[in-house]
């Protein structure tokens, strides 16, 4: 399209805007008549804003609705900062509106805190007062500044987006030799300051979750995938199972006693979503924690960081697996 076509196509469409943003319905032909466009053409401009996320009223199959009028109010000042934005900074915005923390080039934080500061200043906020009330307080989190963890999280989140497998090289804990596999990326997230996707494994035929930090290589493949309603169904099994973030398919009843020094702090969280709405209370003051959860591992590294403050009423295996690693640890300081 010639660079005049370009430019006004560009200026009716903003035309069109600046009418609808008065939040007053308008015919289709007055649209017409202001931008001297027939009705499929002003019917296409109308569809690029809609996808452009100016939603306006539409009929049940899709259609847009005459007279045109926006669903909702659409302040100026956000119109203002959106079409600041660029297409990185905005996906950064996002990325980090889900959790992804550790997702985006530095280049484009930088830009992107400088034009999200500049837009406070409009708005009459005092950045040393927003500095100040809003503090990152990230600890023991894993870095993935190395350029390769960058290109990682890039190309997974491209074939999660673009519905692509992967080839990926994966160095598993304990294995002397990485493994090399083709797989379906469904999910990235975000915990305990760590950056994990979850993924389908054909030649498996199961869900693995990878950590970022262990993969080697990783290539995007041609061909594409469905996404699976049974592999997300897994996913999300997966995620209720977990103590923590780590399911082995294998759930067991807990049940744990806590002195009276741990139950405030144990009181004020849901450690499991399987756990009571209230604790059982002791006489002494100590609580009673029930859950049932897969994980032992994790289960086992959490019940161990409370020290002498929790004890294992059941299972039995679970009483007896504690105790020695309890008492490992005390013939480590011993010898």
């Amino acid at each position: 399209m010639p660079q005049g076509d370009v430019l006004s196509t560009l200026r009716n469409v903003l035309k069109i805007l600046r009418r609808l943003l008065s939040n007053q319905p308008v015919s289709l032909g007055t649209i017409q008549e202001e931008v001297q466009r027939s009705d499929r053409t002003v019917r296409r401009y109308l569809k690029v804003l809609d996808e452009a996320g100016f939603k306006l009223r539409t009929t049940i199959d899709g259609r847009i609705e005459p007279p045109v009028q926006l669903v909702s109010e659409f302040r100026k000042d956000d119109l203002q900062l959106l079409l600041n934005l660029t297409k990185s900074e905005l996906l950064l915005l996002y990325y980090h509106l889900m959790g992804l923390h550790h997702v985006g080039d530095q280049g484009v934080k930088d830009s992107l805190e400088e034009k999200l500061r500049g837009a406070f200043g409009v708005l009459n906020y005092d950045m040393n007062r927003l500095s100040a009330m809003l503090v990152n307080f990230d600890k023991a989190y894993k870095s993935y500044e190395r350029e390769d963890f960058k290109a990682f999280i890039g190309t997974l989140i491209q074939a999660i987006y673009e519905e692509k497998s992967c080839q990926v090289t994966y160095q598993g804990p304990g294995r002397e030799e990485p493994t090399v596999f083709r797989m379906n990326p469904y999910r990235i997230f975000e915990f305990d300051g760590g950056l994990y996707c979850y993924c389908h494994v054909p030649r498996f035929g199961h869900v693995r979750m990878l950590a970022i930090e262990r993969i080697r290589e990783i290539k995007i493949n041609k061909d594409g995938f469905a996404r699976d309603a049974g592999v997300v169904a897994e996913i999300e099994r997966k995620q209720q199972r977990a103590f923590r973030i780590i399911d082995d398919e294998a759930p067991i009843g807990v049940k744990l006693r806590f002195t009276p020094d741990a139950a405030f702090y144990v009181k004020e969280r849901i450690w499991h979503d399987t756990q009571p709405d209230t604790l059982t209370e002791e006489p002494d003051g100590g609580v009673i924690l029930t859950f049932e959860a897969s994980g032992r591992f994790e289960i086992v590294r959490w019940i161990l960081g409370w020290g002498a403050s929790c004890e294992v009423l059941e299972p039995e295996e679970l009483r007896e697996e504690v105790k020695g690693r309890l008492k490992e640890a005390i013939e480590s300081y011993t010898n």
